[in-house]
């Protein structure tokens, strides 16, 4: 689970661009040092996690709870798709309810933090 992600989101959500991508820096060094999977997850979970800010902040309000959930959703299904993407890349076989129930997961705990 990636519990660093909700700083990342008060730092989007403050419109702080330069801390952002700060931040995004150090995560990503984090994650891929201490990820099993080869380089690259880090980079698309993260870049995707602004994209996904960015363009549902263009249609809702991001101060709001209601927001934070519908993007912890997002999150949590782009999460799913970066494992799958991943693992399919690299051959290594993949528990889908393991995965579910990590997406599902990490869906919860953003707006939880």
């Amino acid at each position: 689970m990636d519990a660093l992600a909700p700083g990342l989101l008060i730092a989007l959500q403050e419109g702080k661009n330069w801390t952002f991508a700060r931040l995004a820096v150090i995560f990503l060094l984090i994650q891929e040092g201490a990820g099993s999977m080869h380089f690259g997850a880090g980079i698309l979970w993260y870049a995707g996690f602004a994209v996904i800010f960015k363009c549902s902040a263009r249609l809702f309000v991001a101060d709001n709870l209601l927001f934070v959930a519908g993007l912890s959703a997002g999150l949590g299904a782009w999460r799913a798709a970066v494992q799958l993407f991943m693992c399919a890349v690299q051959d290594i076989p993949m528990d889908h309810g393991q995965l579910v129930q990590e997406s599902l997961l990490q869906a919860l705990l953003i707006p939880v933090i």
